[in-house]
This record gives C-alpha cells, sequence and structure tokens, in this order.
C-alpha cells in the first residue's frame, strides 16, 4: 500500500493481481462452503448468490486501495482461472512452501477444533483438492494435528466458569495474609532502589529474617541457577498480560521508526512464547543468548525507553509494570 491524498492508499503497481486475488480465494472458499451446504456453486441460484457476493467483497478490495477488480462473476472466474494457472506454472519456492505447511500445521488443529470436526474431516471439507496436496504432500494429514487438535478439546473442558474464577479470587485475597518462608523487596533489590513493601500484623509475632544485602544480592544474581529460575519466573509473570501489551508494542512498532520498540517487540514476543521470533533486530544481543540474558536486556531496554519518553500513556504504563515485574 502507498498513500495518496486525504488519507487513503493505493495498492502498489505491480502487486495489484496478488491483492485481487485475496478476494478471489475468499469467494472461492464462500462458494465451495455453499456448495457443501446444498447449493451447486454452477447451479442458477449459487451462480446469483456468488455474483452478489463478488459486488460486495470486490467492492472492499476496491475501498482499500485496489483500482482494478473484475465487475462480475464471469469476470472473476477468468481471472481466477489465468492465476490458478499462473500459480501451477510458477509454483513457490521450497522455503514459502515450508512455511505454508507449518502455518497449517498450526491452524488446522484449532479450527478443527472449533468448527467440532476431527483435523482430516476439517481439512477435507474446508480445503479444496489442490490445496490440500500443497499443504499436506503425503495426501494424508499427520497424526499429530488429531492429537493437537484433542488437546484443544481438553483445555476448553478445563475452563473455569465464573464461580471458579470468582472463588480463585477470593482465595487470592485470603493468600494476601503472608506465612513464612516470604520473600519481600526483591523488585526494589533487582532495581537498585529502596524497597516498598510493607507487612503489618494483627498481633505480636516473633519475626526471624534471612536479611540478603546488595552484595550478597550482586552475587546471587551472577549464580547460573539462580538466572535461570528468575527468567523462567519472568517468563511466567509475562505470559499472563502478552496478549494486551503485545498488541500495543506491534501497533507502536508499525507506526515508529524506533530501533529500541522494536528491539522490545522481538524480545517480549521471544520471552512470553513465541520460539518462531527472529530476534534480528534485538540491540546487543549475543547470537546464543540464554534467556536470563533476553531478560535482563528485555529490562534494560524497557527502561531505557521510558526514560526517553515519546511512548504512548497505555503502553508506558505497561511497559513501567514489565520493569517492576522483571525487578
Amino acid at each position: 500500500m502507498t498513500p495518496v491524498s486525504d488519507g487513503r492508499v493505493c495498492v502498489v503497481p505491480g502487486y495489484e493481481a496478488d491483492y485481487a486475488y485475496v478476494a478471489t480465494a475468499f469467494i472461492e472458499s464462500i462458494r465451495r462452503g455453499l456448495g457443501l451446504c446444498g447449493l451447486a456453486s454452477d447451479s442458477p441460484a449459487g451462480r446469483v448468490l456468488a455474483g452478489q457476493v463478488c459486488t460486495t467483497l470486490y467492492q472492499l478490495a476496491g475501498s482499500t486501495g485496489l483500482t482494478r477488480v473484475p465487475r462480475d462473476l464471469a469476470a472473476h472466474e477468468r481471472f481466477r482461472d489465468a492465476y490458478d494457472q499462473r500459480l501451477r506454472e510458477r509454483p513457490p519456492s521450497p522455503r514459502v512452501r515450508r512455511m505454508a505447511q507449518e502455518i497449517a500445521h498450526r491452524i488446522v488443529p484449532f479450527t478443527a477444533f472449533m468448527s467440532g470436526s476431527t483435523a482430516a474431516a476439517h481439512v477435507a471439507r474446508h480445503i479444496d483438492p489442490e490445496t490440500r496436496q500443497f499443504l499436506f504432500p503425503d495426501g494424508e494429514v499427520p497424526e499429530e494435528l488429531e492429537r493437537r487438535r484433542q488437546e484443544w478439546h481438553r483445555r476448553q473442558k478445563r475452563q473455569r466458569t465464573l464461580a471458579d474464577i470468582r472463588g480463585k479470587s477470593q482465595a487470592r485475597q485470603a493468600l494476601a495474609l503472608l506465612a513464612a518462608p516470604t520473600v519481600l523487596g526483591e523488585i526494589g533489590m533487582w532495581r537498585g532502589q529502596p524497597a516498598v513493601a510493607t507487612v503489618t500484623t494483627r498481633e505480636p509475632n516473633r519475626l526471624e529474617m534471612l536479611v540478603i544485602d546488595a552484595v550478597r544480592f550482586a552475587a546471587l544474581k551472577k549464580e547460573p541457577g539462580f538466572r535461570a529460575a528468575t527468567a523462567a519466573e519472568v517468563q511466567r509473570r509475562l505470559a499472563l498480560n502478552s496478549a494486551l501489551l503485545g498488541t500495543l508494542l506491534d501497533d507502536v512498532v508499525a507506526s515508529t521508526t524506533s530501533p529500541l520498540v522494536a528491539s522490545i517487540a522481538q524480545l517480549f514476543r521471544f520471552l512470553t512464547g513465541d520460539s518462531h521470533v527472529a530476534l534480528d533486530v534485538v540491540i546487543g544481543l549475543p547470537e546464543q543468548a540464554t534467556p536470563d540474558e533476553c531478560v535482563e536486556a528485555l529490562r534494560t531496554q524497557v527502561d531505557e525507553a521510558i526514560r526517553a519518553g515519546g511512548l504512548p500513556p497505555e503502553l508506558e504504563r505497561h511497559l513501567a509494570t514489565v520493569v517492576a515485574t522483571i525487578g
């Protein structure tokens, strides 16, 4: 896309056909779905409805920057056939094909679970034969996808009800009553700032403490086991708010050229479980960095970004929480 005027955009020349084919493929998937429901795509009623779908979806494509689109169902079918033929004559590279297969293997178990069918039945029902051969060259859906679908089903059965959530909340409130052994002040120690934790008692108590001063804490931070345990705990805490903060970071990355924010976004995605993140724009990270080194890099860069200013208020607030979480 390139901007033109009045906030409008247009498709970059040379990519019109590729962009239009997104709508084309969507239209054909709708026609196949209607066929499975009993409305044949070549029947008079099927063609009338398909023509209406074409008008709607190609108009939407036009409103997002496409200037040349098929005008009716017949033109749509000619464009579909010509583009399909081009795809057959110029197949994707092995790398692109492998990426498509990996994406399909991640998506199919979830969509099959949502549709209430097995992975194999879902693929047979919703993916045309040519695409099935492209995504599953051996002609069969791997058994692993069915196992993943079943895992999605088991996760759904474990979803908590509203009563469960309220009960958990009440239990957390009860857990605000501390019991030994308890660690206090660790966030302030991590950040090199005074601790702000306060503990009060309802009645006289005898308190036994194991005090770790700054010197001892600095030594602990160098211990591999301590660093690994800390990194694992940080990843667990970050994952609790990964959806919201990840979206905020992606929005800012898309609208800014800040290498620091791009670095933070990649580190955050990696530490919250996205093992496919390239980590190719992360600042100052060794090639074979350990998880705890990634955690430390994220803490340092978030702190730097907050000090520099210029971030959206909501993102800065959540990043400040990250710094506090990491310590």
